[in-house]
C-alpha cells in the first residue's frame, strides 16, 4: 500500500510540466481566450516572442512574428490579469479584463523598450476608488466640463529608490496613453503627471452614456506600465437628439516610414518661415488635399507606423450622444467595435471655427498593408442608432527612399547638379523632391527645394536638376563649396485623370519627410542626407 502511494505521488510529479506547459494548465473550468497584438508604440512595431501569462493560473503564451497573440484564461471572472514579458523591454500588466465562457476578447497592449537595464522590471501597482458595477453621474463641473466626473487614484511602484512614475491616464471605453495624435480619439483627461501619492482627476463622459470600461493607466520611469480597468455603468446628464444616419464616410490609410539612412547630417533645423510659404504654393499643385482634421502626433518615431483616419458628415441639426465605429477586415465576415467617442472629441473646424465634419483615429496595430479595411459609423443616442453606408481602405507598404546622386562625400560635383534618388515600394503615383542646404551655414539656410511628381508605377529612380524651376536662391551653387542635399517622397495609390487632378486616393505612403513638406503634421528625424563639395566648374 505504502508503495502503491509512493508510485502515484511519483506519475503526479512526472506529469507536473506537461499540466505546466498545456493551454489550460491543468485547470478544468469555463474558460473563455483573450487575443490582440503587442507593440512598442500606438500604431509601432510589433514586437515578437513576447511571453504573455495569466497571473495565478498556468496559462501562457508567446506573440508571433506580427505581435499577435491568443492566450485561455479563466472565465466567469472580472479579474483577469495578463503579464507581457520580453528581456530587453518594460513589463506590461493588464487588471480587471472581462471574460465569460467561450467567449473571445481582444486586448491590445503596448510593451516599450525599457529605458534602463539597471532598472526594475516590475509592474507598478495602481488603486482608483471605482469598483466594478460602479454607476458614474455626470456633473457640470465647474460650469466648465459640461458630462464629467471626479476619481481618486493612487500607486506604487516596487523600489521607489530606483524608480518612480513619469506620468499617467484616466480614459473611458479604451487606454489612453502619451501618443498625442494616434491618441486623439480616446476620452481620456491627457497625460499628466503622477507621483502615486493619492490624487483626484476629472474624467470627461461626454459620449457615454451606459456600459462601458474605466481604463487607469500608468508608467514608471523604466516604461514599466500598468492598466487597472474598471467595468462601470455612465449617466449622461447632457440632452442630445434621435441620431440620423453619418454621411459622406471615407477612409484613408496613412503610412508613415522612418527608415532613412544615417548620413553626414542627421538632425537639421526647421526650413525658414519663406520657404514654409513656397512649399504650401508649390504642394498646392502637387497634391491632392489631405482629410482634414489632423493633429499632431509624437515626433522622433524610429519604425514604420500606420493608422487610417475615417472622416464623415453629420446632416442633423442635433447632435447624438456619440459616434461609434465599427471596422471589418478582408476575410472577416462581420464588423467589430473598436471605438466610441463624443462629437465633440471628433469635430474638426475651418479657419472660421465652423464645424465641417469628423475624424477618428485608427491606429490599430492589426493594420497590414496590402489588406483591404472597410470601416461603419452609427450614431448613437440611447439605443436608438443609425448607421453609415461603408467605406473601405487598402494601408500601403513602407516607402524607402534613399539619396544615390550626388553621393555623400562627393568631391568635384558640377555647380548644377542633378540629385538622384532610388525608391522602392511606390505605388501608383509619387511625389518627391530635394532640399538643398549650404554646408557653412546649414542651420538656417537653404539654397533649394525642388519638386517633381511621377506617375510610371514602373520608375524607380527619379530625378531633378538644380533649380530646375528658377527658384533657387543661386543659379549655381558656388565653386568649391560644402553642401547637404536630402530626398523626400510621398507615394499614393491615386490616379491622374485626363485634366491632371488625382482621383481614387484612399492611401499614402511617406518616407524621408523630415521637415514635413507633405504637411501630416511631423517629420522624420533621420534621413539620407549626403555631403558633396563642388568642383571649379564655369
Amino acid at each position: 500500500m505504502q508503495n502503491r502511494k509512493y508510485l502515484i505521488l511519483l506519475v503526479y510529479l512526472l506529469l507536473i510540466p506537461f499540466l505546466s506547459a498545456c493551454p489550460g494548465g491543468g485547470f478544468n473550468g469555463p474558460k473563455g481566450t483573450i487575443e490582440g497584438f503587442v507593440v512598442n508604440r500606438k500604431a509601432g512595431t510589433a514586437v515578437a516572442d513576447v511571453q504573455v501569462q495569466v497571473n495565478g493560473f498556468n496559462f501562457s503564451a508567446k506573440t508571433d512574428s506580427k505581435g499577435f497573440y491568443s492566450i485561455q484564461a479563466p472565465a466567469n471572472n472580472k479579474g483577469v490579469t495578463l503579464l507581457f514579458s520580453k528581456t530587453g523591454y518594460a513589463l506590461s500588466k493588464v487588471e480587471g479584463l472581462s471574460l465569460s465562457k467561450d467567449e473571445t476578447i481582444t486586448y491590445d497592449t503596448l510593451l516599450p523598450e525599457r529605458f534602463d537595464s539597471f532598472l526594475p522590471t516590475e509592474a507598478p501597482s495602481l488603486s482608483i476608488n471605482v469598483s466594478d458595477g460602479a454607476v458614474l453621474n455626470g456633473t457640470d463641473l465647474d460650469k466648465q466640463t459640461p458630462d464629467a466626473f471626479k476619481v481618486k487614484i493612487s500607486g506604487s511602484v516596487s523600489k521607489p529608490e530606483l524608480n518612480g512614475f513619469v506620468y499617467a491616464d484616466v480614459s473611458l471605453g479604451k487606454a489612453g496613453g502619451n501618443s498625442g495624435f494616434l491618441n486623439s480619439s480616446v476620452p481620456h483627461t491627457g497625460i499628466f503627471n503622477f507621483t502615486g501619492s493619492e490624487q483626484e482627476v476629472i474624467v470627461f463622459a461626454t459620449g457615454f452614456d451606459g456600459e462601458t470600461s474605466l481604463h487607469f493607466t500608468a508608467y514608471d520611469s523604466n516604461n514599466n506600465r500598468t492598466e487597472l480597468i474598471r467595468h462601470v455603468t455612465v449617466k449622461s446628464n447632457v440632452p442630445v437628439a434621435a441620431p440620423v444616419a453619418p454621411s459622406n464616410p471615407s477612409a484613408f490609410a496613412i503610412t508613415f516610414g522612418d527608415v532613412g539612412v544615417f548620413g553626414t547630417l542627421s538632425h537639421t533645423a526647421n526650413l525658414t518661415k519663406t520657404l514654409h510659404n513656397v512649399n504650401k504654393q508649390k504642394l498646392k499643385q502637387l497634391i491632392a488635399t489631405r482629410p482634414s482634421g489632423s493633429l499632431s502626433p509624437q515626433s522622433f518615431l524610429n519604425e514604420v507606423v500606420t493608422w487610417a483616419e475615417i472622416s464623415f458628415t453629420y446632416s442633423a441639426e442635433g447632435l447624438p450622444s456619440a459616434f461609434e465605429i465599427y471596422r471589418k477586415k478582408e476575410g472577416e465576415s462581420d464588423f467589430r467595435l473598436i471605438g466610441r467617442a463624443s462629437p465633440f472629441q471628433l469635430a474638426v473646424f475651418n479657419s472660421n471655427d465652423e464645424l465641417v465634419g469628423f475624424t477618428y483615429i485608427d491606429p490599430d496595430p492589426s493594420l497590414e498593408a496590402g489588406v483591404k479595411t472597410s470601416y461603419r459609423i452609427d450614431a448613437v443616442t440611447g439605443s436608438s442608432r443609425k448607421a453609415s453606408v461603408e467605406t473601405s481602405t487598402t494601408p500601403l507598404a513602407p516607402l524607402l527612399v534613399t539619396a544615390s546622386s550626388p553621393a555623400d562625400g562627393s568631391v568635384d560635383v558640377s555647380r548644377t547638379p542633378t540629385y538622384s534618388m532610388t525608391l522602392s515600394g511606390r505605388n501608383n503615383l509619387v511625389f518627391y523632391g530635394a532640399v538643398v542646404f549650404d554646408r557653412v551655414q546649414a542651420e538656417n539656410f537653404s539654397e533649394w527645394l525642388g519638386f517633381g511628381a511621377s506617375a510610371d508605377p514602373a520608375e524607380s529612380t527619379l530625378s531633378l536638376t538644380h533649380n530646375d524651376d528658377g527658384t533657387a536662391t543661386l543659379e549655381q551653387l558656388q565653386a568649391f563649396h560644402a553642401y547637404d542635399w536630402q530626398p523626400f517622397a510621398l507615394t499614393s495609390n491615386g490616379t491622374l485623370d485626363e485634366n491632371g487632378d488625382i482621383v481614387g486616393e484612399t492611401a499614402i505612403s511617406i518616407a524621408a519627410d523630415a521637415f514635413d513638406i507633405f504637411g501630416i503634421g511631423f517629420g522624420v528625424t533621420d534621413v539620407t542626407v549626403n555631403t558633396f563639395v563642388t568642383g571649379k566648374g564655369n
